[in-house]
């Protein structure tokens, strides 16, 4: 019981130590951190799986770190809360699906077409901008 615990401790620890200071890197082209917060059974979250995402990682291949965070799961539940804390959600504008990408939350039935444009944003220019 504590071991698992102090796991999932560990585990959003290091989640907050990497969301507040991103790794350097010196990749020949910026590569964008995309958490992806959803439900199975929100349609909306499946269009942003099923068919904005994959067209999204086929164009942009490695200049995606995609990160999945199923709400189903009780990790997933409190990485959500932590990135909505850490980008500053307010409570009332919560919901599914919900997109982190650099600076910028994507919430709601909305997220899929904001998407496609910011990913291309994103992946234009420098990391150092994205802060």
């Amino acid at each position: 019981m504590l071991r698992g615990w102090l796991r999932r401790f560990i585990a959003l620890a290091l989640l907050v130590i990497g969301l507040c200071f991103p790794a350097v890197g010196f990749a020949d082209k910026p590569v964008v951190d995309i958490y992806f917060v959803y439900s199975e059974t929100c349609p909306h979250c499946q269009v942003v799986k099923k068919e904005i995402l994959p067209d999204i990682m086929k164009k942009y291949g490695d200049q995606i770190n995609l990160m999945p965070v199923d709400l189903s799961d009780r990790e997933g539940f409190a990485i959500a809360l932590v990135l909505e804390t850490l980008y500053k959600v307010p409570e009332e504008q919560a919901g599914i699906p919900e997109i982190f990408i650099a600076n910028s939350v994507l919430i709601g039935s909305t997220a899929a077409d904001s998407l496609k444009t910011s990913t291309s944003s994103f992946t234009d220019v420098s990391p150092s901008r994205w802060s």
